[in-house]
């Protein structure tokens, strides 16, 4: 992979998928003037570097090769104008092309909506164990390291656009501050997320996802506690429209008003409602889910037994869980019987899912 003028390399995306290449196989990816070597170990994860892209550059990405030649091979064609942002799109595309064009060793899923022998792997906030959450970095990296999917939130900026970030401020997940809906595009535009990755906006996860070669869910969480309402889950349900990415997506919110109108505008997109171990079974059953139409449940970890589970199965939801993060926790949710589990590393759920 050969990059062209202005990389500067600031950020690292670790545990991209080796089974790309045949066992013992090797790759050359040059970045600028810095070759590196992957080298596949044994069928596990390895390193490469992710470059940023600053300033005025060519395309990031020309030819992807690698050997034997029936590893990885293609030209990559860039598909954004020649702004930072859109050279940032083009590296994420070619690499997450680079490790899903070939098939993983992982069962198979016909869709994440069917029963499968195993919860799904959802990224919560991408990889955001390894890589600056919400950012592109991280959803790739969360494809890379074989989630069946990534839990991303939204909300609308001041401009009218529908961006990826989970706090109402900016101030704790980027080197800038103020609320997230009085700043434009631009504004989010040029903070740092981290590692020199910026807030993408939603058009953008979807199309730099889009190339997983397997059934890949969007779980987007609507941050919408705002009054009067601010339009977002129409907003949210167009983006999505626009795409043709229905069949791959699964809105949630805390907010059952959202959920609520999410049903209104978008019936045929399942929902979900979020919530947390300290509110009281009554509030959730009572108020909380006749509210607002669902078909699945998203409680926390801290709610998670294996009756709490069959019991809202009986009443026919599906449980996806949050946020799952240590060995203990993944064993319990699966053996619970929950649908999907949503944490930081993939990677690590799969490790201790045995697969």
């Amino acid at each position: 992979m050969h990059a062209g003028a202005g990389v500067h390399p600031d950020a690292v995306i670790e545990a991209l998928d080796a089974q790309v290449l045949d066992r013992h196989a090797d790759a050359l990816i040059h970045l600028h003037a810095a070759p590196l070597e992957v080298v596949a170990d044994d069928q596990r994860a390895v390193a490469v570097q992710h470059h940023a892209i600053f300033g005025d550059a060519q395309p990031v990405w020309q030819v992807v090769h690698a050997r034997p030649q029936h590893g990885v091979a293609g030209e990559g064609h860039p598909i954004f104008g020649d702004d930072e942002f859109g050279h940032r799109i083009n590296l994420t595309r070619a690499l997450l092309g680079a490790t899903t064009r070939h098939e993983r060793r992982m069962p198979a899923m016909n869709h994440w909506l069917n029963p499968i022998d195993r919860p799904l792997i959802i990224g919560h906030r991408g990889a955001s164990a390894h890589a600056p959450e919400n950012t592109l970095a991280a959803f790739v990296l969360a494809v890379a390291q074989g989630a069946d999917g990534i839990e991303l939130d939204v909300m609308r900026c001041a401009t009218g656009e529908v961006v990826v970030i989970h706090d109402d401020t900016v101030n704790r997940t980027t080197d800038g501050e103020g609320r997230v809906r009085a700043l434009s595009l631009a504004a989010l535009r040029r903070l740092d997320a981290g590692n020199g990755e910026r807030i993408p906006t939603l058009d953008e996860v979807i199309i730099a996802t889009a190339g997983a070669s397997r059934p890949f869910l969007l779980n987007i969480e609507v941050k919408n506690d705002a009054a009067p309402f601010d339009g977002l889950e129409r907003l949210v349900v167009e983006v999505v429209r626009r795409h043709g990415c229905e069949d791959r997506v699964l809105f949630s919110s805390f907010n059952p008003l959202a959920v609520r109108r999410l049903a209104q505008l978008a019936p045929d997109i399942p929902r979900g409602i979020l919530y947390h171990h300290a509110m009281p079974a009554y509030l959730r059953e009572v108020w909380l889910a006749p509210l607002a139409p669902h078909e699945f449940r998203h409680p926390d970890i801290g709610l998670i037994t294996p009756e709490f589970v069959a019991r809202l199965k009986a009443q026919g939801k599906r449980v996806n869980t949050w946020t799952v993060n240590t060995r203990a926790d993944i064993v319990r949710a699966a053996t619970s019987g929950v649908h999907g589990i949503i944490g930081d590393s993939p990677l690590a759920i799969r490790d201790a899912l045995g697969i």
